[in-house]
């Protein structure tokens, strides 16, 4: 991991915000609680 890669990473995981919505995502993604790529592409219209 190059320093500047490693300094990004104790930022994310210094920010208990950040680190709240990110456990928050994962935990969905594994339950299934998730709209596929294509599905959300559509529902947008793009």
């Amino acid at each position: 991991m190059m320093p500047e890669e490693l300094a990004e990473t104790l930022e994310v995981m210094a920010d208990d915000e950040l680190m709240a919505y990110l456990r928050q995502g994962i935990a969905e993604m594994e339950t299934g609680m998730f709209v596929p790529w294509e599905d959300a592409k559509r529902e947008l219209g793009i």
